[in-house]
């Protein structure tokens, strides 16, 4: 899974491999197969780190929606606090 981010801010998530067209310059899907990572974030694509430490079993537990944030130069998805169902 990847995200488009502009001006820091995650803008788009990728979940399959798709042509792109970014800042008015159009990018076959095989990039993200072909270019190297750095390659991807030099143009704005980050791969999603998934941070799922406070996911817990949905048969017990209301998560929160997932957030996709961008700090230093990582895209991290993560949930909030989850809380016991009754």
């Amino acid at each position: 899974m990847y995200a488009l981010v502009e001006d820091n801010e995650v803008k788009q998530i990728i979940t399959n491999p798709k042509a792109m067209v970014i800042e008015d310059v159009r990018y076959p899907a095989k990039i993200f197969q072909m270019w190297s990572q750095s390659e991807l974030n030099a143009i704005g694509i980050y791969e999603v780190i998934t941070d799922s430490s406070n996911f817990k079993d949905q048969a017990y537990y209301n998560n929160t929606n997932e957030e996709y944030n961008f700090a230093d130069n990582q895209v991290t998805r993560s949930w909030g606090t989850a809380t016991p169902k009754r």
